[in-house]
């Protein structure tokens, strides 16, 4: 997952009674938090999924001893 930027145009269509300085003042100060919340998300899922250098070294050498 690449970080994106918040659709700010459509939170305005949603929240269309909220004043706009209001959403601008809240979106500039949640956007970081939750980009970089993502990005910490994603970091960890990648090393969950990518095996050990020392386990995929173990199973290696364990497929060589069955030849």
């Amino acid at each position: 997952m690449t970080p994106r930027r918040i659709d700010r145009q459509a939170i305005r269509a949603r929240l269309g009674h909220v004043p706009v300085w209001i959403l601008e003042v809240l979106l500039d100060a949640f956007e970081p938090a939750a980009l970089s919340a993502a990005a910490v998300a994603e970091k960890k899922r990648r090393k969950r999924e990518k095996p050990e250098p020392s386990a995929r070294r173990a199973r290696d050498d364990e497929d060589a001893s069955d030849d």
